[in-house]
Order: C-alpha cells, then structure tokens, then sequence
C-alpha cells in the first residue's frame, strides 16, 4: 500500500497535468498553432508510461 505522502504527490501531479493539458486547450482554442503548444505537451506527458 501507498504512504500517504506519495498517494498526495500523484494525485497533485496528476491535477497539475490537468490543469496544464486545460490549458493547452484552451490556446489551441484561441488560435494558437499546434507547433506553439507541442514542446509544452512533450514535456507534459514526459515520464508517462502506461
């Protein structure tokens, strides 16, 4: 089982990644190009493995 403070770190990431890829969203929304925001989502879902 998980210790408590590292149950607390991923949910933390995990809400910051979301908060991140809103964000990204919302600039492709607004006109950004996919080439602006691509290197800010590489380094986003850096680490990630499934």
């Amino acid at each position: 089982m998980m210790g408590g403070n590292i149950m607390s770190e991923l949910l933390n990431n995990r809400a910051y990644r979301q908060k991140v890829l809103k964000e990204l969203i919302t600039d492709l929304h607004k006109g950004k190009s996919v080439e602006e925001v691509k290197s800010r989502f590489a380094k986003l879902i850096e680490g990630i493995a499934r």
